[in-house]
């Protein structure tokens, strides 16, 4: 029977879904066409969703304090991020909270007021506006606040679906889309063992066998695997060790007490052998 992670807290995953970024055609930027004092200008990049498509392309400026840097999951690579991610209109003030005076500025009043208001869906959970869409649940704003320890975070984010796990660790200033999962972690230490758990090639079958879907890893991962919490290092019960060659790296032969993931005998769980471990 499947394992659940120690990376849970109160029942639930301590991973989370990102921030709704969407439409696409209203904030996510597909190039930026010029700068002019504290203005940035850009045009917006295509919808996905069929409400939208009518504002594809749409040119806009805003204040450069509006501009924010998104990690959606085509910007995740293994280990790291492209050279350079996404980027998002967010109206935010230069402390990275939300500007009461958003409405004032002529981009963001027609992409709420013309654009968004008459085009969205007429359900009673659809978000009223567009900031309550970018917001929903405080995907957005939870992402803006200290991390566990009081300090900017360190965050550790993961693609929500695909083939293969992709995970990155990066700083505060990028906001993780909700085609991503994201954890603030406590120290950079914490998001490297992570980043090397995620993208582990050993670990690879058990987080495909965690998905309910062909694709979709979202948290099923923390349920079905048990991954230890970070230890600091101190190499005690909490720490990982794989029995796999790691990208092209061959450990040492495991000692007695790895035992495999789900039936597979390529990964270990946590023990005190002597299989390497996954952090480098």
């Amino acid at each position: 029977p499947a394992e659940r992670s120690e990376y849970f807290t109160g029942g639930k995953p301590d991973f989370r879904n990102g921030a709704t970024l969407f439409p696409h055609s209203l904030v996510k930027i597909a190039k930026v066409t010029g700068r002019k004092g504290r203005r940035v200008s850009f045009i917006t990049d295509d919808a996905r969703h069929a409400a939208w498509p009518q504002f594809n392309g749409t040119a806009g400026s805003v204040p450069e304090r509006y501009i924010s840097d998104a990690v959606y999951s085509q910007d995740l690579l293994n280990y790291t991020l492209r050279a350079e991610v996404s980027k998002v209109v967010i109206p935010l003030t230069a402390q990275r909270d939300l500007d009461a005076r958003r409405d004032a500025d002529e981009y963001w009043s027609w992409a709420e007021m013309t654009a968004y208001l008459p085009n969205r869906g007429k359900g009673e959970a659809t978000p009223q506006t567009l900031w309550d869409r970018i917001n929903h649940q405080g995907g957005l704003l939870t992402q803006l606040g200290p991390n566990r320890a009081g300090n900017a975070p360190t965050k550790v984010i993961y693609n929500l679906a695909g083939q293969t796990l992709r995970a990155a660790r990066t700083t505060a200033n990028h906001i993780a889309d909700n085609s991503t999962f994201y954890l603030a972690v406590l120290t950079p230490d914490e998001a490297a063992y992570l980043v090397a758990v995620l993208n582990a090639d050993c670990l690879q079958p058990a987080y495909q066998d965690s998905r309910k879907s062909d694709r979709d890893f979202a948290h099923h991962i923390w349920r079905a695997v048990p991954i230890p919490r970070y230890d600091g290092g101190t190499g005690g019960t909490g720490s990982w060790r794989c029995c796999a060659p790691l990208r092209n790296r061959r450990p040492p032969a495991c000692g007695t007490g790895c035992r495999p993931i789900r039936g597979r005998s390529s990964c270990a769980m946590p023990s005190v052998g002597s299989c390497a471990p996954m952090v480098w």
